[in-house]
């Protein structure tokens, strides 16, 4: 008895469940799912064409700053170490070809120590020095692209903005517009959708004037869905939407983006702030549309080394004979001492950024290191030099000829018979 009441009450349970389906209720809520389904679709594929030029400009700004990071490094000569750190051997790091500190990054102790020729100490001050300098240039404002935009990186960002500034002058007012209007459809399709049931209808099989006055109200909105306004709306975005994805799949011809970059500088200037900081546009006053580049390079290294300091620009142009022409204050604005200027050009038409990296500060010159004068005799390790003009004394300061506990003698007038043997001092 039991088993046929529980088969009796399955079989009511499918059967109700039957009935729901074919009903009318059932069916206009399956149509309005229809119906708002394309308007659904076409809202995601604008949200994710809005994410993909948004990622876009990130990556592209992020390999511009990496870019210009390298290129500083690239600039800073390897014997700027020298001025943070003493003792240093750093031909055993030009004869493995680096020349610059760019060539030490991401190098650890272990790994510089491994060079023949480099101990452990020489390692470990290598990598303070390195890392120092790295953030000192690291720190200063990188200046934004300027057309023509020549370079890749820059290019490739300036692209990434075009295609932002096409898609919100294209898209984004009727994007908004049009899922305003599809959160309003979705909110009362979902009212209905409750209201028309299973739970709803199953009270009285759908015969009460509750259910009835709702399907007609479904009817209403499916009806109003395929009007021809709102299919005029929907093929309007669908077509801006395939204008875009051809922008975006394409390469942007460079007068393109100068002529929209000049006649929406601020827009611009905004983003680039907002990507690379703060920074000084290298960009002209008036608007250009063509502009020859001496090269693909985003940044051109224009240092020279002048009398152990890494200084800005390129050499000095001889005039005659020894004589240069010294460069002018203004090129080269004076910096207080301890600083090393660097500086980073973009191109012979651009003007140029400078920046300071500290320089560690040089141990004092001892006293006690002195010339002695002709016959000045004097007594090392019980050998009497009576003639004089020998340099004598200790110390431990790296830019003496004196180094560590070693005694360093230079001769200069002993008679060619003389003969000095001095035992060999540990290092």
């Amino acid at each position: 008895m039991l088993a046929v009441l529980l088969l009796f009450f399955l079989l009511f349970a499918v059967g109700t469940l039957v009935a729901y389906r074919l009903s009318s209720a059932s069916k206009v809520r399956k149509r309005m799912q229809e119906a708002l389904s394309p308007l659904e679709e076409l809202d995601t594929e604008s949200r994710r064409l809005r994410q993909s030029v948004q990622n876009e400009i990130e990556l592209s700004s992020s390999q511009y700053i990496q870019e210009v990071h390298s290129a500083r490094l690239k600039a800073i000569p390897l014997d700027e170490l020298k001025t943070h750190a003493t003792g240093l051997r750093l031909q055993a790091l030009k004869d493995v070809g680096i020349w610059s500190i760019a060539g030490l990054q991401r190098w650890n102790e272990y790994r510089i120590s491994q060079v023949r020729g480099v101990g452990p100490k020489s390692a470990s001050a290598i990598v303070r020095a390195v890392a120092i300098i790295t953030a000192s240039a690291k720190a200063v404002p990188i200046n934004h692209p300027a057309p023509p935009f020549s370079g890749d990186t820059e290019r490739q960002l300036m692209e990434a903005l075009y295609r932002q500034h096409w898609f919100d002058t294209h898209i984004t007012e009727q994007a908004d517009a049009f899922r305003k209007t599809l959160a309003l459809d979705q909110s009362i399709r979902d009212e209905l959708a409750t209201k028309i049931g299973f739970g709803h209808w199953l009270w009285k099989f759908g015969s009460n004037e509750t259910i009835r006055d709702n399907i007609d109200r479904a009817d209403a909105m499916i009806r109003v869905l395929q009007e021809e306004s709102s299919q005029f709306l929907q093929d309007k975005l669908s077509t801006s939407l395939g204008e875009c994805h051809t922008v975006c799949a394409n390469r942007i011809p460079v007068e393109s983006i100068i002529q929209d970059f000049n006649e929406n500088r601020d827009l611009y200037d905004s983003w680039l702030t907002r990507q690379l900081g703060q920074g000084r546009s290298k960009s002209p006053a008036k608007p250009m549309l063509q502009q020859t580049a001496p090269n693909n390079s985003v940044v051109s290294d224009l240092v020279h080394v002048e009398f152990g300091r890494v200084v800005p620009g390129p050499p000095p142009q001889p005039t005659g004979g020894n004589r240069t022409v010294p460069a002018s204050p203004e090129t080269n604005p004076p910096h207080p001492e301890g600083l090393v200027s660097v500086k980073i050009g973009s191109s012979i038409a651009e003007q140029a950024t400078e920046f300071a990296l500290p320089m560690a500060q040089r141990a004092a010159r001892l006293t006690n290191l002195r010339w002695l004068a002709k016959d000045e005799p004097v007594q090392i390790q019980g050998h009497t030099l009576p003639r004089g003009f020998v340099y004598v004394g200790k110390g431990v300061n790296a830019g003496s000829i004196c180094r560590g506990n070693r005694i360093l003698l230079q001769l200069c007038s002993i008679q060619p018979r003389a003969s000095l043997a001095l035992p060999r001092l540990a290092r």
